[in-house]
């Protein structure tokens, strides 16, 4: 009975990784054009606001760069909180040691597909830092999400287990 009263909350954060993964995809995969405008209605915001520190078209620059930075971390930060706990919700009776490995597998896949993939794409180029941020950022979504997990885990007691002989 237990099993049914989570399947819509398990069905919503499968969706939500889903959604998220497609965003990354969708936001990866544009030319550097259409990349750029999109990325120009936050950077006018910003350069609105601290228009006085911005002297040089290099300070520009290094606005914009830390802006993607910080936009791609914080989605793949995101991708490791909610992957870590849609499969940690999803799969209880799997040993933590093989989720967890599934889950940097799958982290990395994501980080190193969306980047590797840029190569194919006009105006746009692979670049190995840029991977390494996202891979960092995902795990260490991953990181924080495992630890809040085992202390809800140590908190609430872990749920009794049946014990089957076969």
């Amino acid at each position: 009975m237990k099993r049914k009263k989570h399947r819509g909350g398990r069905a919503l954060i499968w969706l939500i990784l889903f959604v998220l993964v497609g965003g990354i995809c969708y936001l990866s995969f544009q030319n550097g054009e259409v990349s750029k405008q999109m990325g120009n209605r936050l950077y006018e915001f910003l350069k609105a606001r601290m228009g006085g520190y911005l002297h040089t078209d290099m300070d520009e620059k290094a606005l914009t760069y830390i802006m993607r930075q910080f936009g791609r971390g914080l989605l793949f930060f995101t991708l490791g909180i909610v992957t870590t706990a849609a499969v940690n919700l999803s799969f209880p009776r799997i040993n933590w040691f093989f989720k967890s490995v599934f889950i940097i597998i799958f982290l990395g896949v994501i980080a190193c597909f969306t980047e590797r993939m840029k190569v194919f794409i006009a105006s746009r180029h692979y670049a190995p830092v840029e991977m390494a941020i996202s891979f960092i950022a995902a795990m260490s979504g991953f990181v924080l999400m495992a630890i809040l997990l085992a202390f809800f885990r140590m908190l609430l007691g872990s749920p009794k287990r049946k014990k089957y002989n076969y």
